[in-house]
């Protein structure tokens, strides 16, 4: 069984650095006993240089395997909506945007509630732009799921556009009319 202090103390060693977090991944890749405890660290909100390096290793673990993701998406769903750490939340949206995309049916209708909810919730607070944009992709990619998500997406972002960076009018230009 492995130690979620040894991972922590791995993490004390790594910085934000693209060679760290791939050093962070090919960790976990090597010792995979240690995904519960990274999962962990990066919904972890008092502890935020762990969490936000365990969640960027996170992205690139499971961007690489997406279907071992699942066991872990009841605890994304439930703990995302408290995490405030924008350096998290930008890995967590592009994951679960790449993961509904390949794997709708992973989801139950109740937690295709709480990644809709999630999903607003990113867009409506205060957010960097890719968390808006993976937020925005996903709702449009769960609008079979519920036909009332289109409207309101295109609402949200023409209420948004006169004010919205670039990147937030590229997404939206997707997305409108």
């Amino acid at each position: 069984m492995a130690n979620p202090t040894d991972f922590e103390h791995f993490l004390d060693r790594l910085s934000a650095r693209r060679t760290d977090r791939e050093k962070g991944k090919n960790f976990v890749v090597a010792q995979p006993e240690y995904v519960p405890a990274m999962v962990g660290f990066a919904l972890d909100s008092s502890q935020a240089r762990r969490q936000a390096i365990s969640a960027w290793i996170m992205e690139l673990y499971f961007l690489e395997r997406l279907e071992s993701l699942t066991p872990s998406l009841p605890q994304l769903l439930t703990t995302l909506p408290a995490v405030q750490n924008e350096s998290v939340r930008r890995p967590m949206s592009k994951l679960l945007y790449y993961f509904y995309k390949k794997h709708p049916n992973r989801f139950d209708p109740p937690q295709k509630e709480q990644l809709i909810a999630l999903a607003f919730d990113w867009l409506l607070a205060p957010a960097k732009v890719a968390t808006q944009n993976f937020a925005i992709k996903t709702l449009y990619l769960l609008r079979q799921e519920a036909p009332w998500i289109l409207p309101e997406l295109q609402a949200l972002i023409k209420k948004q556009w006169p004010t919205a960076s670039p990147g937030f009018k590229t997404a939206g230009r997707e997305i409108l009319p």
